[in-house]
This record gives structure tokens, C-alpha cells and sequence, in this order.
């Protein structure tokens, strides 16, 4: 079963807990321009689902705990975006001469929020980096996520802990070059052009 949450004007980071016990990851999409609407995914992350009860029961979701864990892909899509500052590390790294940054502009306005969030580059394991979203005052978030890639989760019973960790998505990268990038594959199906010859 699909959920969506609709968080509103909440403060993001208060609702989706991506540092803590788990190793978040997180999958950006690098547009030159994010004003607007913004789409990312985040994986091992726990959402706070004590204030949308009403919102999940209505999908049919009932739940004893105040948060899940979402091991699987959490969508997250927030609208009203100004711009943005990414930056990363190698391992949460606390040399400041480690981190690279990449920023999409805005001008800070009277009543803009900032959406905190953060996990491992999906694609370059070895680094994490942390996202602040600048939006206007008036913003919406949504949360969708699969609920077969979620459990019920109490941060303060260690069986729930446990549990969670067992469950822990093991993303890795494995620099596979990928077919394209095959001389042998791309003469196959391209020849040397750039429209295919055959079905794979």
C-alpha cells in the first residue's frame, strides 16, 4: 500500500529524522533551477506520524507507534522552493577542508523556512551530505512511501531498535560502467550511430 502524508507548513526536520541511529541515504536530483517544486528521495529514515493519525487512517494505515521507519524510498516533494545549500563530506567528516558545496540561489525574505535533511550520496557512497531548502513562507510538504518498506518504530525500546537495523536498506554503488559505456555492447545494438539496429 502506497501512504502519502501531507505535512503542510511543519518543520520538515521535526517530522523526518535523517541522522540518528540509521544510515540515511539520499537521492537528490541536480537541476540548475529548483524554484518551485522540488522532488528528492531519502532511505532509513524515520518519520514522525504522530500528528497525520487522521490523515493515516483514512488511507487505512492504524498504528500503536508515534513514528515509522521507512527502510525503502520516502518521496519527497516540497513546493514553494526558493533555492538551496548542498554541501558534503567524506564520512560525516569534521575537516573543514573536506567539504564541497553547490548552491542554487535565493534572497532570504521575512517568514522564509529552511528544510533540514541529510544522508549518504547515493551515488558516491563514501560521502554525506547535508541539504537546507530555502522555501517561502508559504510552502507545502508531502511525504509518499511504500508501506511494505516501513515498520512501526519506538526510538526508545531496543527491541524496535533492533529491529529497525535489521531491516536497514544496504544501498551500494557498484561503479559499473554500464552497458553504453561497453565498445563491444554499443557496436552490437548502435553500430556507430546513435539510433539501435536490435532488440537486446
Amino acid at each position: 500500500m502506497i501512504l502519502t502524508i501531507d505535512i503542510g507548513d511543519e518543520e520538515f526536520d521535526s517530522i523526518v529524522d535523517s541522522s540518528g541511529e540509521f544510515q540515511p541515504i539520499i537521492f537528490l536530483n541536480f537541476a540548475s533551477d529548483i524554484k518551485g517544486l522540488y522532488e528528492f528521495e531519502l532511505a532509513n529514515t524515520v518519520i514522525n506520524i504522530f500528528d497525520f493519525e487522521d490523515q493515516l487512517q483514512m488511507q487505512g494505515f492504524f498504528s500503536k507507534e508515534d513514528s515509522l521507519f521507512v527502510f525503502g524510498k520516502l518521496k519527497v516533494q516540497i513546493d514553494g522552493v526558493k533555492g538551496a545549500n548542498l554541501k558534503w563530506s567524506k564520512d560525516k567528516s569534521l575537516k573543514k577542508e573536506s567539504e564541497k558545496y553547490y548552491n542554487w540561489p535565493y534572497t532570504i525574505n521575512k517568514d522564509d523556512r529552511v528544510c533540514y535533511c541529510g544522508g549518504y550520496l547515493s551515488f558516491l557512497t563514501d560521502y554525506y551530505a547535508t541539504l537546507m531548502i530555502v522555501t517561502g513562507s508559504k510552502y507545502k510538504i508531502k511525504l509518499t512511501f511504500d508501506l511494505k518498506e516501513s515498520i512501526p518504530f519506538n526510538s526508545m525500546d531496543n527491541n524496535s531498535l533492533q529491529q529497525a537495523k535489521l531491516k536497514q536498506f544496504q544501498y551500494k554503488n557498484e561503479n559499473f560502467q554500464g552497458k553504453l559505456f561497453d565498445n563491444d555492447f554499443f557496436k552490437e545494438y548502435f553500430l556507430t550511430g546513435r539510433k539501435a539496429i536490435k532488440d537486446e
